[in-house]
């Protein structure tokens, strides 16, 4: 709407020949729709055209598969229909309401007066437009900031160059493979288990010694000896389960948020107590007390677990699903290459035809939060875009203020106004809307983004520097919006605007 303003306001006088030729003013007004609708029509086709060009793109962004097609969605014509309407409407409506109103000699003489009401409203829809931008804006900063976040956030283990080899249940002894590993180049040590972060999936009600009939939840995965060396995860009390000690396959390593949840004293007093399955006779001996670590995704607090021996009969679970974790030393694409290779063929002579799959536990870590990523890949174009329609409605604004002051400007010139006084003179103005959509916007993404980080366990706090950061740099782009056409009009010849003819 203030681009069509901006663009018809040059053609009052036109108009105002039109009328005395005798058009009235439905037939005025209907002419402007019908250009309007000509312009939309025409940016229709090309958005069409662009959809389907940058559609293949922005499915990679988004991670869903999209497509431009009406037999797909039987809504999508109607709905296109729908919106060139409201298109038209909203470009032809204040041209056509405002441009056949006017007293055709009064256009003539230039003495047309735009009237406050028509500006308050205008301003509007700037505000309106760089609120809307200013909001996407800080709201892709702070999703992205979270994203780092959770990125680099301490998980309580080393999740890189971590390993997996799928699909170890098929085998007749995973440990033996798992032992056959060690002796490959780049391997460092290697464990055999049966779920690995971020999805350990064994949960059960158990019970603990003193706790009479009650019982928790306990999640858990079962593991050989070298589940916590591997994992370089902290053993903050007792010892690690030891090939030299057969009755530690009766035995448990549980974390510290097990013992909180018990309500016992996370020290040495914990060792030797026992937890036992509800129902049962079967008792499990705590050996030691790894520290916290996340076993799920950041999206969930960290809950009681405990790590059993793979060897013991009496977990359920064992032996469904299986998997070898391997920690690799650091090293370059070539030297990856060939402990891929190596264990593909060590695979193949263990497994026979059985697909060789791995995976990494950090691109697993990754993959948890991969729709937020998704999320933040789409809001940064919809924040671009915004701001790039924000401009242009700027623009069209200062267009329109520079036509209808082109005398005075003349003026202060002749009267010794230099290009950086009049450059403030115009910049001014915008400069307080777009300070007024910034008290708008913010606190409104603001409150959006702790709705939105209420999703998170471990969260970040907005920022108050992106904000200001997004406050300034926005301001920045609006005086050099300005700017230009401020200049250029500053410089014009006043001779050449203050003659009537």
């Amino acid at each position: 709407m203030n681009l069509s303003t901006a663009q018809f306001t040059r053609r009052i006088k036109e108009a105002s020949i039109r009328k005395i030729l005798g058009l009235g003013r439905r037939e005025l007004s209907l002419g402007y729709f019908l250009e309007a609708a000509a312009f939309c029509g025409l940016a229709l086709v090309i958005a069409i055209a662009a959809t389907q060009l940058v559609l293949p793109g922005f499915s990679t962004i988004t991670g869903k598969i999209l497509n431009l097609s009406a037999t797909a969605n039987p809504m999508l014509v109607p709905s296109v229909a729908g919106l060139l309407l409201v298109m038209i409407l909203l470009s032809g409506i204040y041209p056509a309401i405002f441009l056949s109103a006017f007293q055709p000699a009064e256009a003539i003489k230039g003495k047309v007066k735009t009237g406050r009401d028509g500006k308050t409203f205008r301003n509007g829809l700037v505000v309106f437009q760089f609120s809307i931008s200013i909001i996407l804006i800080i709201c892709t900063g702070v999703v992205f900031q979270q994203l780092n976040y959770v990125s680099e956030k301490d998980l309580g283990f080393d999740k890189e160059n971590l390993l997996v080899i799928k699909r170890v249940e098929s085998l007749k002894d995973g440990e033996t493979l798992a032992n056959a590993t060690k002796s490959l180049p780049g391997v460092l040590t290697s464990t055999w288990c049966t779920s690995l972060p971020p999805t350990i999936w064994g949960a059960d009600k158990f019970s603990a010694e003193g706790m009479s009939n009650k019982t928790f939840s306990l999640n858990y995965t079962t593991s050989d000896e070298q589940f916590i060396p591997t994992l370089n995860i902290a053993l903050k009390l007792g010892r690690n389960f030891s090939k030299d000690t057969p009755g530690d396959f009766n035995r448990v390593i549980v974390n510290e948020v097990t013992l909180s949840r018990i309500g016992w004293t996370a020290d040495e007093t914990a060792i030797g107590k026992k937890l036992t399955i509800p129902g049962s006779d079967v008792q499990f001996e705590i050996i030691g007390v790894v520290g916290d670590f996340h076993y799920w995704s950041l999206e969930s607090s960290i809950e009681p677990l405990a790590i059993f021996h793979i060897r013991n009969p009496e977990i359920p679970g064992v032996g469904e699903k299986e998997f070898i974790a391997l920690r690799i030393a650091a090293q370059d694409s070539k030297a990856w290459k060939a402990t891929l290779g190596s264990l593909e063929q060590l695979w193949k002579e263990h497994a026979g035809d059985a697909p060789f799959q791995y995976a990494f536990v950090d691109d697993a870590f990754a993959e948890t939060f991969r729709t937020q990523q998704q999320f933040g890949n789409a809001l940064s174009v919809l924040a671009v875009l915004a701001l790039v329609i924000a401009g242009l409605g700027l623009l069209a604004m200062i267009v329109y203020t520079l036509e209808q002051r082109t005398k005075e400007i003349g003026i202060r010139k002749v009267s010794g106004a230099s290009v950086g006084n009049i450059l403030v003179l115009i910049a001014s103005g915008y400069t307080r809307l777009v300070i007024v959509a910034f008290l708008i916007g913010a606190p409104v993404a603001w409150w959006i983004m702790n709705l939105w980080l209420e999703d998170f366990t471990y969260r970040i706090q907005p920022s108050p520097k992106l904000f200001a950061a997004v406050g300034i740099g926005t301001l920045i782009t609006a005086v050099a919006i300005t700017a230009y056409h401020s200049v250029k009009a500053a410089l014009t010849n006043p001779v050449d605007v203050l003659k009537d003819e």
